[in-house]
């Protein structure tokens, strides 16, 4: 199972994505204003246990 995750705060936006069978996850952080993507989280592996059962 997948999971997104949106933040917004002020004029930015944190957009998560997790998938539970790879355990790989990857966050972007854009502007709010014209979507413009201001920094990228690296993808990596979450620590067990660090994603809720759905």
């Amino acid at each position: 199972m997948a999971h997104w995750q949106l933040l917004i705060s002020a004029d930015r936006i944190a957009a998560g994505f997790a998938d539970d069978g790879s355990r790989i996850g990857v966050t972007f952080f854009l502007g709010a204003a014209d979507g413009t993507v201001l920094a990228q989280a690296r993808a990596a592996a979450a620590p067990s246990g660090c994603l809720a059962d759905s």
